[in-house]
């Protein structure tokens, strides 16, 4: 392999997958519970209300972002390891004369 880390880099999605995992559960467990109910009439509550939406939203999109750059990176190890490997199937093939 020409200066590839196969391995760290497959470590590298298997923790982006953990990662995104844990923070799915996280947002999932949080759900509804970002704010305090407040008191009726309360703009603080309001706001905070406003506020954890906003973030359950975020955490939901950054864990979708998450979830597309982990398997982006373990397809790219893939095809690392198969163009690899077919660089060096090419390179063993008898030179014609």
């Amino acid at each position: 392999m020409l200066d590839v880390d196969v391995p760290g880099l497959q470590s590298a999605a298997a923790e982006v997958r953990t990662t995104s995992a844990g923070l799915r559960d996280a947002t999932a467990t949080a759900e509804g519970r970002m704010a305090p109910p407040g008191l009726p009439g309360s703009d603080a509550a309001t706001a905070a209300r406003a506020a954890a939406t906003i973030w359950q939203a975020e955490l939901r999109r950054l864990t979708t972002e998450l979830d597309s750059f982990g398997a982006a990176l373990g397809t790219a190890v893939q095809e690392i390891v198969a163009a690899d490997r077919v660089s060096g199937d090419d390179l063993r093939q008898p030179v014609p004369r």
